[in-house]
Parts: structure tokens; C-alpha cells; sequence
């Protein structure tokens, strides 16, 4: 990841729209009671190591993924959300920047014939970001209204 910069282990992919939906909103997340996230601890804090990511990047990932306690949060949010899903892909549209920023990485990495570089691709790259970044949002604003609720 990152140009061979650093490594991190591949999330899953999860979907608030139904995966039979062509329109899907999907979004990258960790099971913070997997082994999979228990590894990706693990690269994190390693220290001096070649294979970690520096605080820059590490802050840029972990803006990208979820991280639900178990597997029953992750069901209760999918089911939360489904709800709202034309709210939130209105939210998360990618803006003209973005896109931009997002082809430029790219471009580092893959030609511009690549299907990577496609601009289909690219959209979908940058809106499952920001799906992703909602997502946080939201649990974010969650732990903030339960701590007040008390």
C-alpha cells in the first residue's frame, strides 16, 4: 500500500444498499474483534519497522476504513443506515478535487489505459471513502450522544 511504503492487511468490503443494488454504497471496515484487525494492531505499533505507516499515513488509512466492535454493530449499522441510503450517496459524492487528487495518486502507480485509471473506477475509489468517513462520522456523533444520554 502506499507505493511499497508501507503495509497494512486488506479490509473487508461491506454495503449499506443491498449488494444485488448496481447503485451500492459500500464501504472498507475491520472487525475490531478479528484477526484481522489484531494483525493490523500489530503493524501499526510496531515501531522503526519498513512496513509501518508513518503518523501522516496511518491517519489518512484509518480515514478510510471502520472499525465496528464486533460483527452485531456492524449488522446494527448496515440496518440504521439502509435507510438513508440516497441521503448519504448525496453526501458522499466525490467532489472535482477529490477526483483529481484520486487520479493523480494513480497515475503514480498504474498508465492511464489501466482499468484503474478508468473514471468509473475512480469515482467508485473515492465515494466509498467518503462512505467510509460518514460512517465514522456517525459512530463518532454515537459515542458523543450516549456519553451525554448518561
Amino acid at each position: 500500500m502506499d507505493s511499497v511504503t508501507f503495509m497494512t492487511v486488506t479490509p473487508s468490503l461491506g454495503s449499506i444498499s443491498p449488494m444485488s443494488n448496481s447503485d451500492m454504497l459500500t464501504f472498507q471496515y475491520y472487525l475490531a474483534d478479528s484477526l484481522d484487525f489484531a494483525v493490523e494492531k500489530l503493524i501499526l505499533n510496531m515501531k522503526r519497522s519498513s512496513i509501518t505507516p508513518n503518523y501522516n499515513q496511518q491517519s489518512k488509512l484509518l480515514k478510510r476504513i471502520v472499525i465496528f466492535k464486533n460483527y452485531n454493530q456492524l449488522k446494527q449499522i448496515k440496518s440504521v443506515l439502509q435507510n438513508q441510503d440516497e441521503y448519504i450517496k448525496g453526501k458522499c459524492a466525490p467532489t472535482k478535487e477529490q477526483l483529481e487528487l484520486c487520479r493523480g495518486a494513480l497515475s503514480m502507480d498504474f498508465g492511464k489505459d489501466t482499468p484503474e485509471m478508468n473514471q468509473g473506477h475512480i469515482e467508485v475509489m473515492c465515494e466509498e471513502a467518503n462512505v467510509s468517513q460518514f460512517i465514522n462520522n456517525y459512530l463518532q456523533s454515537e459515542i458523543i450522544n450516549n456519553k451525554r444520554s448518561r
